[in-house]
């Protein structure tokens, strides 16, 4: 092998002492192998001599088994053979036994095991080999998988199984992850929502989450109340779990007023959150039966509180406190909970820069004038980048703190406050109008405004100032949006700021269905191209295949050496090149030991 440096100077030294053959791609050689094409399951090249040159086809990959096909056929010439014999007893060849061997596992996952004898050289080989493969699988999802399904439960152990899968978290994942914390607001919350949407086989088979304590008590406080504004919508028929929809509408509102309260406690002893303006029962006049929201009074349209207390609006009653305690343990003891919990954990952030790509679930907090949205808390000014790391920091702390670390509280609190927070980038506007939708008639209460990143990121500038602060400054970058359903019926496209924003949510959501008139969006990424999936709603017997759509074709075939796993193969064959270096040189000492 010419191109090997070690035979390479050997030859010079000995070749008037010995008849020497040599064969190479780089270095001129007797024979050499030219127009190389590899593929994953092969390659071809010509193999040109001083005299002749000959096709040759390897039924094997690998840039190193051209090295053998052409040693191969420098033998086949020395020893008579014809071209046609060459060729065709290359085209036979067989691999020994864990060499190259390459297969599809059942989860998509592709085994390649060339564990046999393993060298330098063959685990150089080896990593050459995967830098030019194209076929590796990856799963991006971009948040809110608990938002508003039936049995999203089901969809995470599905996302288990597959062999490499990123989350990005979103708003909805991120009030469940609080809620397996034991954060007594994101239970509430993740429990109303549920609720309302009439979810209950996911609560009580999917997490096995214990509703008996709390129909018993909604039953009980709510007994001659019809709960009008609290009956379950959008229902999915529950397989296991169906409850009665009078029932169903009692607990909904006994859970969403138990909201309130403990939202309301939790902005009372966080003031860093400033979301006063959020603290809408302490705002209402029990006499009249009115509220005040942004200095303007508004007939409520249930006044049927029997658990508030009018001078202490956001006090738990007894029977309250000991309801959310069982509810606390139930949700902290589900196994099933706290396993998908763990997996978004150490497969999720949030956010990944990615192959040029940066992915994210929300928005980056702007202002107006297209700076960064700063977060102040404990006296330090967060923003961009920056404010994203902390944000993934305090969550992972929530989470795995020991309970009785007095920094924990404190992370739970703002895992909410990432629920519906005015600069959480996870939510991405300026207020939760949860409140309002239920009990204000004047829907200008309800508007929840948009952090102006959602304008602003149409522009292509602004895209290139939020690449560069994640580090993303090469052509063909691109930000990868969920969060917002694009409303694909009224003419939306979820390609924008001329190509560098795809915005994929879609609204895979039923909930979102009929204002978007789709099902979602899936970006795929392949060596050849970037396209949108679009998923049509689906429909037990119909056709259900999704429309794609090309969004930019690649200007060379992308593979693995071109990609950030192709990066720490490089990095990673340049270490073997260095230890084999340091060992020639006699850096690392040989073990004589025996």
């Amino acid at each position: 092998n010419n191109d090997n440096d070690l035979l390479h100077n050997w030859s010079l030294q000995n070749k008037e002492k010995i008849e020497i053959h040599t064969f190479g791609i780089q270095n001129k050689s007797d024979i050499n192998a030219q127009n190389i094409q590899l593929r994953e399951d092969g390659s071809n090249f010509i193999a040109v001599s001083q005299t002749d040159s000959i096709e040759i086809q390897v039924p094997v990959g690998g840039e190193h088994f051209v090295y053998n096909a052409l040693c191969a056929t420098e033998v086949g010439n020395i020893l008579g053979n014809s071209n046609q014999q060459i060729q065709k007893g290359i085209a036979q060849f067989e691999l020994t036994k864990k060499r190259m061997d390459i297969r599809k596992l059942e989860n998509g996952a592709v085994l390649i095991n060339d564990a046999y004898n393993a060298s330098y050289e063959s685990m150089k080989a080896s990593l050459e080999f995967l830098k030019n493969y194209t076929g590796i699988r990856k799963i991006a999802v971009l948040g809110d998988i608990f938002d508003r399904g039936p049995r999203p439960d089901i969809i995470m152990d599905e996302l288990m199984k597959s062999h490499d899968v990123d989350i990005q978290w979103g708003n909805h994942d991120i009030a469940w992850m609080g809620a397996a914390c034991g954060n007594l607001a994101c239970i509430a919350n993740v429990l109303r929502i549920a609720i309302r949407y009439n979810c209950f086989d996911l609560l009580e088979d999917g997490y096995g989450i214990n509703l008996r304590p709390l129909s018993v008590f909604a039953d009980r406080v709510y007994k001659d109340d019809p709960c009008e504004r609290f009956m379950p919508r959008g229902a999915d028929e529950n397989i296991y779990d169906t409850v009665d929809p009078i029932l169903a509408a009692k607990m909904h509102k006994a859970i969403s007023i138990l909201q309130f309260k403990l939202e309301g406690q939790i902005i009372k002893r966080r003031p860093e959150f400033n979301m006063n303006n959020r603290l809408q029962m302490t705002c209402i006049d029990f006499t009249k039966g009115t509220v005040t929201i942004d200095g303007k009074e508004h007939p409520l349209r249930d006044t049927l509180l029997p658990t508030v207390d009018p001078k202490d609006p956001l006090k738990l009653t007894k029977e309250e406190e000991e309801l959310m305690h069982i509810l606390q343990m139930s949700f902290k003891h589900s196994t099933n909970l706290q396993r998908h919990t763990k997996f978004i954990y150490s497969h999720g952030g949030m956010y990944k820069c990615c192959n040029n790509n940066l992915l994210y679930h929300g928005c980056i907090p702007m202002k107006e004038n297209g700076e960064f949205e700063e977060l102040k808390l404990h006296g330090i000014l967060y923003s961009g980048k920056r404010l994203l790391d902390y944000i993934e920091d305090m969550v992972k702390m929530a989470y795995f703190l020991p309970e009785d670390d007095p920094m924990k509280d404190w992370c739970m609190d703002f895992v909410w406050y990432l629920w519906c927070g005015p600069i959480s980038p996870l939510f991405g506007k300026d207020r939760m109008a949860t409140f309002e939708t239920y009990f204000v008639a004047d829907k200008a209460t309800h508007k929840e405004n948009m952090n102006p990143y959602y304008k602003l990121s149409q522009k292509e500038e602004i895209c290139d100032k939020i690449l560069k602060e994640f580090g993303l400054t090469e052509p063909h970058c691109h930000i990868i949006n969920g969060h917002v359903p694009v409303k694909s019926k009224k003419g939306e496209s979820a390609i924008k700021a001329g190509g560098k924003l795809l915005v994929i949510d879609g609204g895979f959501s039923r909930a979102y269905q009929s204002k978007t008139g789709i099902a979602g969006y899936t970006l795929i990424f392949n060596s050849k191209h970037l396209a949108l999936a679009e998923h049509k709603p689906f429909v037990p017997d119909q056709e259900n295949t999704p429309k794609v759509m090309i969004v930019e074709h690649m200007k060379n075939r992308v593979r693995v050496a071109d990609t950030d796993i192709g990066k720490k193969l490089k990095s990673d064959i340049q270490d073997l090149n260095e230890l084999v270096a340091a060992y020639r040189g006699g850096i690392i000492k040989e073990n004589m030991k025996k």
